[in-house]
């Protein structure tokens, strides 16, 4: 391997840890800041500027993006469906296929 590309590799990896610990920094700050149980006006119905009934303002959370993912992704989910075992040694295998297709062809262009 060439030292620039171990270079690259080297600043690439110093960059994700410095980002990767700047949010970790804030996410802990806000949660620190946060307010631990929210009140008032924080737990009201809002529909638009109505008021609205909490009985009426309610979505089942599974439901809610299943009609966009099925009508979007229905051949995607169909084949994929066709070509699943259920076993997650298959899933590993084809993980680290794609992975390692990916690394041939970062390694081609760099």
């Amino acid at each position: 391997m060439s030292g620039q590309f171990l270079e690259n590799i080297t600043t690439v990896a110093i960059l994700l840890a410095i980002s990767s610990s700047l949010f970790y920094g804030i996410a802990l700050w806000a949660r620190r800041v946060a307010p631990r149980k929210p009140g008032g006006a924080k737990e009201d119905v809002y529909a638009c500027g109505e008021e609205m009934p909490p009985e009426k303002a309610y979505v089942l959370s599974g439901k809610l993006y299943d009609g966009f993912w099925r009508g979007t992704f229905k051949t995607a989910f169909d084949a994929l469906r066709g070509s699943h075992s259920g076993i997650l040694d298959d899933w590993l295998w084809w993980a680290m296929a794609i992975l390692a297709v990916l690394f041939i062809a970062f390694y081609a262009v760099m």
